[in-house]
């Protein structure tokens, strides 16, 4: 008797928070159907860069866990081909915790493969959350393609 009494009560409470939930998001914007699609969606657009050996990967929406293995992949394929790599941040509005270690990840395989790994065109949401992550130690990120460019150019 007790537990059919526990479930009798906490039944219309789940089922009212439910209804709150969908309302605040048709309120806010997009469906949660088409947030969701947004948020597992990332173009990666590759090309040449101003240099011989230089790639450039633009991202265009969230590096997140949904997206990371694309990205991995695009990475990948170019340091197999590129001795200096620039990833344009210009059009990705924010990272998570798995994009970052993605991130990571290809610096990391940069250096291992003494190749050059420059970020670009971070945001300021992405740029507090490489700060907080005390990443900025690690790899310093720049505001445009060009500079990047400028910076991994080997000296003379």
């Amino acid at each position: 008797m007790w537990a059919r009494a526990a479930e009798h009560v906490e039944q219309p409470v789940l089922k009212a928070e439910a209804v709150v939930t969908q309302r605040s998001y048709r309120r806010c914007g997009p469906s949660l159907q088409s947030r969701d699609t947004m948020e597992k969606t990332i173009q990666i657009e590759a090309s040449n860069g101003a240099r011989a050996g230089e790639r450039v990967l633009r991202l265009r929406g969230p590096l997140n866990i949904h997206t990371i293995f694309n990205f991995q992949s695009a990475v990948r394929t170019e340091e197999a081909f590129a001795s200096a790599l620039i990833i344009d941040f210009k059009d990705v509005p924010h990272i998570d915790s798995a994009g970052l270690g993605a991130v990571v990840a290809a610096f990391v395989s940069a250096q291992r493969q003494q190749r050059k790994l420059a970020l670009v065109g971070m945001n300021e949401r992405v740029r507090a959350l490489v700060s907080m992550s005390n990443l900025t130690q690690i790899f310093k990120p720049y505001a445009t393609v060009e500079e990047a460019s400028r910076a991994l150019a080997p000296a003379n």
